[in-house]
């Protein structure tokens, strides 16, 4: 069985208040320098409860300093739930880790949906989770007004071969990281609003739709090994390159798609005999990541915070 879970959680929004929303929860109690489950709860019900070890209150009584047990399991979840937050007036720049007892607390992932939802009913609550031992570690979602997912990875995590591999726990995580997009996908997918398009004799799947960007995920240890690839077949076809945004261990290469002379199809099979490890996603990005390029797009219907592109992902290899 887990002792500690924690769950990384990344807030899709373009809401300052949620972020505030998220500032008010988080904060703690006097003396402390984390939030945990009782700050939550006091926060939500308006109350002052403590610890019996923590407070200089004479005859503190259980019953009425202290949540019930159905309060308690009703907002929190686990036994019990420690935040580490870091605050950015823009929410996808929240930071939060979740430490809790033995398993994800999903209750608290409920209880934050349903608050913030309240103020952005387009919010995308996503991230991922793993137990100190990485059994389970998975990705989940949750969304919109009601929506919910999460899974588990689907292998198992192999301690002889992280001992051996020195990138075998960044392969991991990049393993998590796909499953979240994969559930975050899935998720647009099933709201998507399909709109017919102008000229009923062109299939809108087989051509790059100028609105959408083409933007290459490379991990940073394979950029030297790929980028001319990728870069020179890409210009040859009138993708043009507008900007390069880089995470922690990834680079997303953005490329316009409005002059481009080929299909969708013709890219992927071109890309992909070059390149037989690529990946090719329906996928959305940060719309963030492009306001000060000469990109045109059009915002997500579901999220105005993100906007379509495809995704062409080159999967991490150790050199």
């Amino acid at each position: 069985m887990a002792n500690e879970m924690r769950t990384f959680i990344k807030i899709i929004s373009n809401k300052k208040e949620v972020s505030y929303k998220l500032q008010e929860l988080f904060r703690y109690r006097q003396g402390n320098n984390e939030a945990d489950a009782l700050d939550v709860i006091n926060y939500i019900n308006g109350t002052e409860y403590s610890f019996s070890d923590e407070t200089s209150k004479e005859n503190w009584d259980k019953e009425v300093d202290f949540p019930t047990p159905d309060t308690w399991n009703e907002l929190i979840g686990s036994k019990w739930l420690y935040v580490d937050y870091v605050h950015d007036d823009l929410p996808k720049n929240c930071n939060i880790v979740i430490r809790s007892a033995n398993s994800v607390p999903i209750p608290f992932l409920q209880t934050l949906h349903s608050m913030l939802s309240e103020i952005d009913n387009k919010i995308i609550i996503k991230g991922t989770y793993e137990d100190e031992s990485y059994d389970p570690s998975g990705a989940f979602i949750y969304a919109g007004t009601s929506y919910s997912n999460m899974e588990d990875l689907d292998e198992i995590y192999n301690q002889e071969k992280a001992f051996e591999d020195d990138f075998y726990n960044e392969k991991w995580q990049d393993k998590l990281f796909k499953l979240e997009q994969v559930l975050v996908e899935i998720y647009l997918k099933s709201i998507k609003v399909v709109q017919k398009n102008a000229d009923e004799s062109i299939k809108p799947d087989d051509l790059v739709k100028k609105s959408v960007p083409v933007i290459v995920y490379v991990n940073h240890k394979n950029v030297e090994k790929y980028y001319n690839t990728f870069s020179n077949l890409l210009n040859e076809n009138k993708f043009n390159f507008i900007v390069l945004d880089k995470s922690k261990y990834w680079s997303s290469y953005i490329f316009d798609s409005t002059k481009a002379v080929i299909n969708l199809k013709s890219l992927k099979k071109i890309i992909k005999k070059c390149i037989p490890s690529a990946e090719f996603y329906e996928d959305f990005f940060e719309l963030d990541k492009i306001k000060n390029s000469t990109l045109k797009v059009n915002p997500s219907e579901e999220n105005s915070a993100l906007f379509e592109c495809l995704q062409i992902t080159i999967p991490f290899e150790k050199l």
